[in-house]
């Protein structure tokens, strides 16, 4: 009875080893569900400017690029992509269509639809030198 159960004992180790190899090498997980969706607003943005119009759209800008547009007076958000990852300072507005962001290291943001789409625009970091 002591000899098979040493026999036993002594052998556990390699079948846990080769379970895991086992597992490791031919068990493909399949995902299941949804991709979790990021928070509009999440812990460490802030935000520094905001351009409010009559019609009640609204446009915020801040940390990391990030832009958020309401068209209901600030009852509810929407992301908007910019590409640039740069702490915006401020947003400017004419009308629901037209808007300017500007923020760190010069970066200059334009759109003319919306906010569905933003382009950089080119900005002198430096003034030019006079002759």
């Amino acid at each position: 009875m002591e000899r098979i159960r040493r026999i036993i004992l002594s052998s556990l180790p390699l079948a846990i080893v080769g379970g895991l190899l086992y597992a490791g090498l031919f068990v493909k997980p399949k995902p299941v569900g949804k991709a979790v969706e990021q928070p509009l607003v999440q812990r460490g943005d802030a935000f520094y400017g905001i351009a409010a119009l009559p019609n009640g759209a609204m446009w915020a800008v801040g940390s990391n690029g990030k832009i958020l547009y309401s068209d209901d007076a600030g009852q509810s958000w929407r992301r908007q992509g910019t590409g640039s990852r740069e702490t915006l300072q401020d947003v400017a507005a004419w009308d629901a269509r037209r808007a300017v962001a500007v923020g760190n290291d010069g970066v200059v943001l334009t759109t003319g639809d919306g906010g569905h789409s933003w382009t950089p625009a080119q900005a002198r970091s430096q003034p030019s030198a006079t002759s």
